[in-house]
């Protein structure tokens, strides 16, 4: 008997790690769905171009001021980020955040991934 099939739980699975939640509390409830969400966020998201608009921008692991810092981008840099926001945050590419408010759209097209 397999956990996954094609990427998703299985109706085994899914009852078992529902009782897991409970003895732990919980835990693995909140923990699975945000990390599952990251990764459709990146999988079925539009990236259209974008160009860094202040001095050195900060590009976090999450999408808010309270992920960890990852590195850096700087004034003028072009990229592609996420075409919507979470939190005021565009992603840029999976883990890699940066605040929509450091950047502009510049022209281009869009691209579904």
């Amino acid at each position: 008997m397999r956990a996954k099939k094609n990427g998703r739980v299985s109706r085994v699975a899914a009852p078992l790690a529902l009782a897991a939640a409970a003895v732990f509390g919980g835990a693995l409830l909140t923990a699975v769905p945000a990390q599952a969400q990251q990764q459709d966020a990146a999988a079925q998201s539009v990236f259209c171009p974008y160009r860094v608009t202040v001095n050195v921008a900060n590009v976090r692991s999450g999408a808010g001021t309270s992920h960890s810092l990852v590195r850096h981008v700087y004034r003028n840099n072009e990229f592609f980020a996420t075409q919507s926001q979470t939190n005021g945050f565009r992603m840029i590419r999976p883990g890699e955040w940066t605040a929509s408010s450091n950047l502009t759209r510049t022209g281009g097209n869009c691209m579904t991934t």
